[in-house]
């Protein structure tokens, strides 16, 4: 019930007001507008002309600028969706699980050369014996 009154109020608050009177005074040669008569000097009561109905083609001319920035914004999502395709590598799309796997073992042989690289004294036997068995398991999977 208290919920259908505020609507009612908010309702009521939003309704047109009814054209108002505006005066125009004069007083010792300054002049000054308001909703009240004047209290001294001349007055003269101006007429306020309603508001101008709402343009017809207005509503037509929104409709086609609403249709064309969609228009323009699905152009723009195509565009960037084929930028994005194009910029994939060729192959990056057809990658099978064997090739996945290939450029898997051939990163780790990369990383076991350059840790025998970097290794010195006891260590460089267990990663030349390392390198050789990554490069082994390399040539088994991949046959290249």
């Amino acid at each position: 019930m208290s919920r259908a009154l505020v609507i009612l109020a908010g309702l009521a608050l939003c309704a047109p007001a009814p054209a108002q009177s505006i005066y125009k005074c004069s007083s010792n040669g300054k002049v000054t507008y308001s909703e009240q008569p004047c209290s001294s000097g001349t007055q003269a009561m101006l007429d306020v002309p309603p508001a101008p109905p709402p343009d017809p083609e207005l509503k037509q001319r929104l409709a086609r600028q609403k249709a064309l920035a969609e228009s323009l914004d699905k152009e723009r999502r195509e565009a960037s969706a084929l930028a994005a395709k194009a910029a994939r590598p060729p192959g990056a799309a057809r990658a099978t699980p064997q090739q996945q796997r290939c450029d898997k073992l051939r990163l780790q042989l990369k990383w076991a050369q350059d840790d025998l690289r970097k290794s010195a004294g006891p260590a460089t036997e267990a990663m030349r014996i390392k390198v050789e068995r990554q490069a082994e398991a390399m040539a088994v999977e991949c046959q290249r």
